[in-house]
């Protein structure tokens, strides 16, 4: 996507075999970072933990994260933000996007990042609430539908889908 100017994080990919050079790469990248396994889904494999802020904690959090997923993890530039996310369906009206949602966490729920992880995915499911349409502006609100009418065009997503959004400040 990125020469289509979707706006996404600087990020590297580093496997087993790219492992050696993951620091000399990392330079490249503002800390902090999030290592997160390339090939999951629905947050597996990603906490807390997994945010960086220094390059001498790169290599312990590689280690451990390269271990448990060896087919490669993704470091890329931590957003620090709210989660929002935009689904698609190909027969709804405005050409399938549907409005902006974003996840609420209760009031007694401690995360350092607010990250919508594995485990609030799974285990800690009841103190999530889904809040649609999204507390966005007029203005966030029709750039992330945008965003995301763009990305499902040039990826052809057909039927239905949906794309995750982190919104900094």
């Amino acid at each position: 996507l990125a020469p289509y100017d979707i706006p996404f994080p600087k990020h590297i990919l580093v496997t087993p075999e790219s492992h050696s050079q993951a620091f000399a790469r990392a330079r490249e990248l503002r800390f902090p970072v999030i290592v997160k396994p390339n090939f999951e889904g629905s947050s597996k494999g990603i906490c807390d933990d997994n945010v960086i802020f220094s390059p001498r904690d790169l290599q312990a959090a590689l280690e451990r994260v390269l271990s448990a997923y060896p087919a490669g993890v993704i470091v890329e530039e931590f957003i620090a933000g709210t989660d929002v996310a935009v689904a698609y369906l190909e027969a709804a009206p405005n050409g399938g996007i549907l409005a902006p949602f974003e996840y609420e966490y209760d009031a007694g729920y401690q995360s350092r990042f607010n990250l919508y992880d594995f485990r609030l995915k799974g285990d800690d499911y009841e103190r999530v609430q889904i809040r649609c349409p999204a507390a966005l502006s007029e203005a966030q609100s029709a750039r992330i539908c945008d965003l995301a009418a763009r990305i499902f065009h040039l990826l052809r997503v057909r039927d239905v889908g949906r794309i995750d959004f982190r919104l900094s400040d």
